[in-house]
């Protein structure tokens, strides 16, 4: 008992020493302190539907859910995705905003029916719109490591559409050389003076290139064909384009939109590669649908497969546990069946 009270005592004073020796002073005069140096921030706060249209969040005016939103770095390029909860809220945490501060932009998708509130004021004003009213995205603006910014708000408008009573209105593009050929199918035309056809390059502000009447007979399928040529595809390697039928009295339709790339690769990018225990993607969809994700060995077995619920433009998916796959050559495939796109990539681990 006694050597138990001996070895107490003196592991009481090496704490005592060690605790003086943090309070210490160094050998050029300076004060010992301990720091902590946070390297991550967070960002967010709500997508409200702006009812009386002015750009500022009123008593009364609802959150949006469901609504996909995008990080981007200081070029635009997305880092991470995620929706809008049912009251309208969202966030992104964890931001490596290194240990000096990053610069970053929010990118909101717009919901079809919806335009974006007129953008006022600072990114930093709690009240405002900071979504640009074209691109749907937000001002460059800076975190701080630990900072917290809850100040980045979209405001969105309904728009109120009358529709024409096609029926079975489908396009479909295939790229040949540097020429696009758009077919699509519409019938139960009545009324229905012009087809516009729309070209865009980045899915948010669409361009009429074109123009046709239409020919086709009531309640019978009529295909259309257009030819978009020689584009300047090394400039811009994905291409949206859709058909806007409309009648003398303003009504109008749209199409499904149809996404070109020049270069098949542009649609995917994977990493890190080798791969550990997860393996990051970014897909950019044509469409909200679903995606399928495999990950096959190097005998062309399936090893993992997952599905994952996609919204139209940029979007990143996570393929986690995957520390327990041996060493070697791997493949990724991600297969949209609704756009028909299958992408293959190798890997290692």
């Amino acid at each position: 008992m006694k050597m138990f009270k001996i070895t107490r005592l003196k592991l009481i004073r090496a704490l005592f020493a060690f605790l003086s020796l943090l309070i210490t002073k160094s050998s050029n005069g300076e004060q010992i302190k301990t720091t902590s140096h946070y390297t991550t921030a967070s960002a967010g706060n709500l997508i409200w539907l702006d009812v009386d249209g002015d750009g500022l969040q009123d008593a009364g005016e609802p959150g949006v859910g469901g609504v996909f939103v995008v990080l981007a770095d200081q070029n635009g390029t997305g880092i991470v995705s995620t929706l809008t909860d049912s009251s309208g809220n969202y966030s992104f945490n964890n931001i490596d905003a290194g240990t000096t501060g990053k610069n970053f932009k929010i990118w909101f998708k717009l919901p079809a029916g919806y335009k974006f509130s007129p953008a006022s004021g600072f990114i930093a004003d709690r009240l405002n719109s900071d979504a640009n009213v074209v691109t749907g995205m937000t001002e460059l603006f800076t975190l701080l490591p630990g900072q917290q910014n809850t100040d980045i708000d979209a405001g969105i408008i309904s728009v109120s559409i009358s529709t024409l009573p096609l029926h079975r209105f489908q396009l479909t593009g295939r790229l040949s050389g540097r020429n696009v050929t758009l077919k699509w199918v519409a019938e139960n035309e009545l009324g229905t003076e012009n087809f516009v056809i729309e070209r865009s390059v980045n899915g948010t502000t669409y361009d009429a290139i074109a123009l046709m009447q239409p020919t086709g007979p009531l309640n019978v399928p009529t295909e259309y064909f257009h030819s978009d040529e020689n584009l300047g595809l090394s400039l811009d390697n994905i291409i949206y384009y859709r058909i806007k039928a409309m009648d003398r009295e303003g009504r109008f339709a749209y199409s499904n939109v149809v996404i070109i790339r020049a270069n098949k690769n542009a649609g995917m990018k994977i990493w890190p590669n080798p791969v550990t225990d997860f393996v990051n993607i970014t897909y950019i969809a044509p469409a909200t649908t679903t995606i399928d994700v495999s990950i096959l060995n190097s005998l062309g077995k399936t090893v993992r497969q997952s599905g994952y619920a996609v919204s139209r433009g940029l979007n990143q998916v996570s393929v986690n546990d995957l520390k327990d796959l041996s060493s070697g050559i791997y493949f990724i495939r991600i297969a949209n069946k609704n756009a028909n796109e299958v992408y293959v990539q190798k890997i290692s681990k």
